[in-house]
């Protein structure tokens, strides 16, 4: 309980090759982490996959990470950008491999 500090879960789901890693996106290996309180800047920074879980607030900048629906009450969820588009985690298949273009269309609305 309480908050944290700059870069939470800076490289999350990334399976490191200096730390004996393959070197790739680690899917399946990262969970979720809650946090109850308040978050410092330049969360999720480096983020690949996982679930960030915050009650207060994140403070800007944020790093690889956007706010998305949540299923849990009183908690704010936020995931990373690269898992979203990359990994084909929205309603529909990409064409191309990592279109981050398409995110410029989005106002307001929610993809997911």
């Amino acid at each position: 309980m309480g908050d944290v500090g700059e870069r939470l879960a800076q490289g999350m789901g990334a399976d490191i090759r200096h730390l004996g890693g393959t070197g790739r996106i680690g899917t399946g290996t990262a969970f979720h982490i809650f946090v109850d309180g308040n978050v410092g800047a330049e969360a999720g920074l480096g983020m690949v996959a996982g679930a960030v879980y915050v009650s207060g607030r994140v403070e800007a900048p944020l790093g690889n990470i956007i706010e998305v629906r949540s299923g849990v009450e009183g908690y704010r969820r936020f995931v990373s950008i690269t898992d979203l588009l990359c990994n084909h985690h929205l309603r529909f298949r990409f064409r191309f491999p990592c279109p981050i273009h398409w995110i410029r269309g989005v106002r307001g609305g929610s993809w997911f």
